[in-house]
């Protein structure tokens, strides 16, 4: 089976593209796929605008015709787009949250997923909120978390690790200040509450950085306005990291009743209030049970990719 993944290529200025870098999930995912003997290949669009998505239709369905693909798997709904434009082979898209959530690309989105010959979405929430509905051929799978890349260890040795005090408290914001949807504003807000607790930002870190960072901070914070399946959460789940987040996403079904692990609102009064409970968890029990969670609902990379490979067969075999 060789498949083939079109995904965004577009990177800032002199950036150079990095899969691995820029879109972490889908390349762990392809990782995983791989070991069950399916082969990828990656069409990146890199071009922008409406004469640009042009260009990129024409280069992909180039790309077709002269090389060997059993399907296409598109990831978010602009890829979609281009993506639906080739009708030789069948599509798979997987829609990852801003696609669906933003009002003008679920309009895309939804005649996009008319097209396909499968949706995956990462949440029901998105399934539910597309506007056009092709519910036989939907699933829901979310990103599945690596536990062999995101796994427990002391706190003190991966503080030493990363020169961080041996005893200060460390909050872990889930992205950086200048992504406006992961709303840092009110992180900030709520941290500053607290004058001996210092808040640190997840945002240009390798996946090994991020690791030890989940491991040394004493709380994960996600106050996002938006999210699909946030990997950030899961990968805090994997570290046994005490969580504190918003109701995005599949957030509340990913964490629910994890002992350390609280929903806040949008309010800086009622995050503030769900850091001290989750610092005072911190101080009687440690570290959360996250990982056996992660386990119990099947969001491992394993589990997921075994999922995704059942799509693609029933693709093939014509029964979608």
């Amino acid at each position: 089976m060789n498949i083939l993944i079109v995904c965004s290529g577009n990177v800032p200025l002199k950036q150079l593209f990095n899969m691995k870098l820029q879109h972490p999930f889908i390349f762990e995912q392809v990782v995983e796929i791989e070991k069950l003997g399916v082969s990828f290949d990656f069409y990146y669009i890199t071009e922008k605008g409406i004469k640009g998505y042009l260009k990129s239709i024409l280069q992909l369905r180039k790309k077709i015709r002269f090389e060997e693909y059993d399907l296409v798997h598109a990831h978010y709904g602009l890829s979609g787009v281009v993506a639906s434009f080739q009708r030789k082979l069948p599509l798979v898209v997987t829609f990852h949250g801003c696609d669906v959530n933003r009002k003008d690309l679920n309009i895309l989105s939804s005649i996009v997923a008319l097209f396909s010959k499968a949706n995956i979405f990462v949440t029901s929430n998105l399934q539910n909120k597309i506007l056009i509905k092709t519910i036989k051929k939907n699933y829901m799978i979310p990103c599945g978390v690596d536990l062999e890349q995101f796994y427990p260890m002391n706190k003190f040795d991966a503080r030493k690790i990363l020169k961080l005090d041996a005893f200060k408290e460390y909050i872990l914001f889930s992205s950086g200040k200048e992504n406006l949807v992961k709303n840092y504003s009110l992180a900030r807000s709520a941290v500053d509450q607290f004058p001996d607790v210092e808040l640190l930002e997840i945002s240009k870190r390798t996946r090994e950085e991020v690791n030890l960072l989940m491991n040394a901070c004493d709380l994960f914070l996600m106050t996002s306005i938006r999210e699909g399946s946030p990997q950030t959460i899961k990968e805090a789940m994997a570290c046994n990291c005490p969580i504190v987040s918003t109701e995005v996403g599949d957030v509340g079904l990913v964490t629910a009743n994890t002992p350390g692990c609280f929903i806040c609102g949008f309010k800086s009064s009622d995050v503030a209030e769900k850091i001290q409970l989750a610092l005072e968890f911190v101080k009687s029990e440690g570290r959360t049970i996250g990982r056996q969670r992660i386990t119990e609902i099947g969001i491992d990379s394993k589990e997921v990719a075994r999922k995704i490979v059942v799509v693609y067969q029933k693709i093939l075999k014509n029964k979608v």
